[in-house]
C-alpha cells in the first residue's frame, strides 16, 4: 500500500513486483505503477504456486459454497427472487477476471484485472451517466455470486473487492495505523477532510501527476467490499469497508456543528458527527448510509473502531428524522424542485436496512419512507389517488414553494400529473394520458432489470417487511399476483434488483428459507 497521510509527500512510486512462492515464481509484472493513496492484494495457493501463473486464482483448489438462502434469512443481504438460486441462465464470463486485459487509463496502460486495475467496474469515472451493473443495493457479480455460487462469480466477487484499492480514497493515520477517523476520542480529526470544501486539516501535499485516473463519487459508488467481507472474515475487505466509509465521510465539507432541526451547519458534515444525510443527492445519501449501516454492523464488537462506526450511524439516524421525517407523512424527503422515485427508493431500502441490522433508531424514519412506494401503488392508509401505472416514474414535481413540501401526497400527483386527475386507473384513457400502450402497462420500462421500476422493488418489498398498511397489496399488483400488471423484466443473469419481501412471494416463487437443519435468529 502507498498511503501516505500526514508524513512525507504523497508520491506515485514505479516498480517491478516479483512473489515467489517455496522458490516458484507466482506473480512478476514489470513496470508497475502504484498511484497515491492506493494498495493492491494477490492471493495465492501455496500448493498450486507453479501452475498458476498470472492467472490468480482461477486453478484454486478449494470453493466453498454457502446456502444462499440461509445468507439471505440473516438479513445481511437483502432478499432475492428464489426462483433465480443456481439458475445460471445469461451469466457473464466471470472467468474474464482470471485473466490479463490492458485497457487506457489516462496516460497509463493498466492489467484491468491487475494492480491499479478497476476490475469489473466498466467506468473510470464512477459518475459516468447510464444504468450500471454497480449501481445497486449490491453490485451485479455479487447477487450473480450469492444466487449461484459458481467459482467464477466468486473470482469476481472478491477479486473486485481487493481492486476497490486502486482508488485514490485511503487515508490512513500514522498516529493510529487506522483509517482517518473524525472523532477525537478514536485519535482522529473533526476537521478533517480530503475532498470538497476547505478543510482545516488535510492530508500532505501531493506530488504532480501522482493520482490514479479512476475518479471516485458518493453518488454512484458501488458497494465492492461487504459480501467479500462477510463470507471470507479477510481483514483486507473489512478495511476496504472502512476506507471506502472513512472517505465518505471526508469528502464533504468538514463544516460546524450545529443541533438537529436547525438551519445551522446544514449542508456541511458537522464535524465529528460526520452526517452524510444532510444534504447532496439522495443516491449519495443512500448509499452512504448503506456503507455505514454495513461498517456499524459488522465490523468486530472488540475493533478499534467499532464504536466509532456506530455512534455515526446512529448521528445519520437521527439526523434525517429531524430533516425529513417530520416534514409530512408521506415519506417524500428530497424537497428539491424535482426529483426521482428511485432515488427516494434507494433511501428507503438504506433505512430499512439499517434498521434490520439491528438500529432501532431507524424505524421510526424507515417506516415513514416505506409509506411512500406504497403510496405510489394507490394504497396505504393515506388515501392517496395515484394510479400504480406511474409509480415509478423518472422526476415528480415536488416542492410548491422554496423550501416547502406539497400538504398530501394526493397534492403531489395533482402537480406531476395534471393529465391523469380524475381518471380511472389502469384504463385505456389513463394508459393514454401517462403515455403508456395501454392497461397494465407501467412507466419506467417494466420489461428492464435495470429500470426506474425494477429498482422499485427494494422500497416496495422494504414496506412488505415492515408491515406498512396497503403494502400486500401494493406488492400483490407489483409481483404480478393480481394479474393487473402485464410485463416484467427477466433477471436471469442480471439479478441486481430482483428484491423480493422475505415473508412471502405471491405469483413470482417461493419464499427463501434455510435448510431444515439451520436456525437463523
Amino acid at each position: 500500500e502507498n498511503l501516505t497521510t500526514f508524513v512525507g509527500t504523497r508520491k506515485k512510486f514505479e516498480y517491478g513486483a516479483e512473489i515467489r512462492i517455496n522458490g516458484a515464481l507466482a506473480y512478476s509484472k514489470a513496470d508497475s505503477v502504484h498511484f497515491r493513496n492506493t494498495r493492491w492484494k494477490y492471493t495465492f495457493w501455496t500448493q498450486q504456486a507453479t501452475s498458476l501463473g498470472q492467472n490468480y486464482p482461477s486453478s484454486s483448489p478449494i470453493h466453498v459454497r454457502f446456502d444462499p438462502a440461509t445468507l439471505m434469512a440473516t438479513k445481511a443481504v437483502p432478499t432475492y427472487d428464489a426462483r433465480l438460486i443456481n439458475d445460471l441462465s445469461n451469466q457473464p464470463n466471470y472467468m474474464s477476471y482470471a485473466g490479463e486485459d490492458y485497457i487506457s487509463q489516462g496516460s497509463y496502460l493498466v492489467d484491468r484485472y491487475g494492480p491499479m486495475g478497476r476490475g469489473g467496474n466498466g467506468y473510470d469515472r464512477m459518475s459516468s451517466t447510464g444504468a450500471r451493473k454497480e449501481i445497486a443495493p449490491l453490485p451485479e457479480w455479487a447477487v450473480n455470486w450469492l444466487l449461484t455460487q459458481t467459482p467464477a462469480a466468486k473470482l469476481a466477487l472478491v477479486r473486485d473487492s481487493d481492486l476497490s484499492g486502486s482508488w485514490n480514497i485511503h487515508y490512513r493515520d500514522e498516529n493510529t495505523g487506522q483509517p482517518v477517523t473524525i472523532d477525537e476520542a478514536f485519535g482522529g480529526y473533526p476537521e478533517w477532510g480530503a475532498g470538497s470544501g476547505s478543510p482545516k486539516v488535510a492530508p500532505v501535499s501531493a506530488a504532480e501527476g501522482s493520482g490514479s485516473p479512476l475518479k471516485e463519487d458518493t453518488a454512484h459508488q458501488p458497494q465492492f467490499n461487504f459480501l467479500p467481507y462477510l463470507v471470507t472474515g479477510d481483514f483486507y475487505h473489512l478495511e476496504e469497508l472502512e476506507f471506502w466509509a472513512a472517505y465518505n465521510l471526508a469528502e464533504a465539507n468538514p463544516g460546524s456543528i450545529s443541533e438537529p432541526d436547525t438551519a445551522s451547519g446544514d449542508g456541511y458534515r458537522n464535524l465529528h458527527k460526520g452526517l452524510i444525510v444532510n444534504r447532496g443527492q439522495l443516491r449519495a445519501r443512500a448509499w452512504n448510509l448503506r456503507t455505514l449501516a454495513m461498517t456499524a454492523a459488522f465490523t468486530p464488537d472488540d475493533h478499534y473502531t467499532k464504536g466509532y462506526w456506530q455512534q455515526i450511524l446512529e448521528n445519520n439516524i437521527e439526523r434525517f428524522y429531524w430533516r425529513f421525517t417530520v416534514k409530512n407523512n408521506y415519506g417524500h424527503g428530497r424537497h428539491a424542485s424535482t426529483s426521482g422515485t428511485w432515488m427516494e427508493d434507494y433511501m428507503g431500502w438504506a433505512l430499512a436496512y439499517s434498521l434490520d441490522q439491528g438500529y432501532e433508531s431507524a424505524r421510526v424514519s424507515a417506516e415513514w419512507k416505506a409509506r411512500f412506494p406504497v403510496a405510489r401503488m394507490g394504497h396505504g392508509e393515506l388515501n392517496s389517488r395515484w394510479c400504480w401505472q406511474a409509480a415509478a416514474s423518472y422526476a415528480l414535481v415536488d416542492r410548491p414553494v422554496e423550501g416547502g413540501v406539497w400538504p398530501t401526497i394526493n397534492d403531489m400527483w395533482a402537480a406531476s400529473y395534471p393529465g391523469a386527475q380524475g381518471l380511472v386507473c389502469n384504463t385505456p384513457a389513463m394508459a393514454s394520458a401517462l403515455g403508456l400502450t395501454g392497461p397494465g402497462d407501467m412507466t419506467g420500462r417494466p420489461t428492464s432489470a435495470d429500470s426506474y421500476l425494477a429498482q422499485m422493488s427494494m422500497a416496495l418489498a422494504a414496506a412488505v417487511d415492515l408491515n406498512i398498511p396497503g403494502a400486500k397489496a401494493a406488492w400483490d399488483i407489483y409481483g404480478g399476483a393480481t394479474g393487473e400488471r402485464n410485463a416484467f423484466p427477466d433477471y436471469r443473469g442480471s439479478p441486481r434488483f430482483a428484491i423480493v419481501p422475505r415473508g412471502y412471494q405471491p405469483g413470482i416463487g417461493s419464499r427463501p428459507k434455510p435448510p431444515p437443519q439451520v436456525s437463523v435468529d
